[in-house]
């Protein structure tokens, strides 16, 4: 039954998907581009359309060699190592797989660009709640191997936690040392009850 549900509701949450790209990059796109640093420099592309699709094809390759490799070597290790492959899906894996997006907002937070660092870890979240998971749902259901979006008691209440945090530090678009000692120290708080769960 929660199969079969998960089958209705992941395209639903693929046109939400859809619906934020078209939001934020068409219909208020100068609501996600205004910078308060000077006026926006235009910059003509050092490479051509066709060069730029090719080289993104052959590194999404690329990625899904180092992601097979990444699985297996993850499998080993957590027989060796002793974790539980819950903790390891939802703390090490995500760590590692948005390891350049990470260091992207990482990066722009150095510059003080915290609109963009923010903008780019809500963004991936987006991207994996309504693209990514329904994907595999859908996915699942082409390849016989069911997959649903059924979430644990503890799932949902990191889930709600991990919102409340995220929403009352971007709440007054400032943020300080503190607001990110305090989100390092949720997500930690979140390992350890993964870590036990």
């Amino acid at each position: 039954m929660t199969v079969r549900m998960s089958h209705y509701v992941a395209p639903l949450l693929i046109a939400g998907y859809v619906a934020w790209l078209l939001f934020s990059l068409w219909t208020h796109s100068s609501d996600f581009t205004a910078d308060r640093h000077g006026p926006a420099v235009t910059v003509a592309p050092k490479w051509s359309s066709k060069k730029a699709v090719i080289i993104l094809i052959a590194a999404a390759g690329a990625i899904g060699v180092v992601a097979e490799v990444l699985v297996s070597a993850t499998e080993e290790a957590v027989k060796v190592l002793g974790l539980s492959e819950f903790f390891v899906g939802l703390i090490l894996i995500p760590i590692i797989g948005n390891a350049a997006e990470n260091s992207s907002a990482i990066v722009m937070a150095m510059r003080n660009r915290m609109d963009l660092a923010l903008s780019i870890a809500i963004g991936s979240s987006i991207q994996v709640a309504l693209l990514i998971a329904p994907l595999l749902v859908l996915l699942g259901m082409a390849f016989r191997q069911p997959m649903d979006l059924a979430f644990t008691t503890m799932e949902v209440a990191s889930i709600a936690l991990a919102v409340l945090v995220t929403s009352s530090v971007i709440r007054d678009a400032e943020t300080n040392w503190l607001e990110g000692a305090l989100l390092l120290l949720a997500y930690s708080v979140l390992g350890v009850a993964f870590f036990f769960f």
